[in-house]
């Protein structure tokens, strides 16, 4: 068992999540995609579907230099859907220059499952986590603002 030393934040984030999902799910598995993904995905050109092949995709991603390889078959099974479609969805999300197929093959010939790069779908979804944070930003700005303005003074008028 290899055991990794986290700093103080880390460990602080790590512990919010576990206690957010629970300590059986932490401990089972989790994936990590950035927002703008569920919220902008029409803007992506995505759908339901597309972003369901997209999650079995990220809890199979469990290193950066590693790229995620499940079958068609286990993304067909784990979503509920025909592989067919599943191959039809990759073929589409990968025409639309969302993800990058990276054939695999086999030390004695042959194919295996393809591995899948999403660093393009990360790329196209940049510009709109972008627009969040200048969103946030303004929103604090105005926040901000209220709370510095004066309040008028107020006059008593005697009749």
């Amino acid at each position: 068992m290899v055991t990794v030393k986290l700093k103080k934040p880390e460990m602080a984030e790590r512990r919010t999540l576990e206690q957010k999902l629970g300590k059986v799910h932490f401990q089972a598995g989790w994936a990590a995609m950035p927002n703008v993904l569920f919220q902008r995905q029409r803007a992506l050109g995505l759908d339901s579907l597309d972003i369901n092949i997209i999650m079995v995709l990220t809890t199979y991603w469990w290193h950066l230099d590693d790229k995620p390889y499940p079958s068609k078959q286990v993304i067909a099974k784990a979503i509920g859907c025909d592989v067919s479609t599943v191959r039809k969805r990759i073929q589409k999300l990968e025409q639309g220059g969302l993800i990058r197929r990276i054939p695999r093959r086999l030390a004695l010939g042959g194919s295996s499952s393809n591995a899948y790069d999403l660093a393009p779908l990360l790329k196209a979804a940049e510009p709109y986590s972008q627009e969040e944070l200048v969103r946030r930003a303004e929103r604090k700005r105005e926040n901000l603002e209220k709370l510095s303005r004066k309040r008028p003074r107020l006059k008593i008028v005697a009749e």
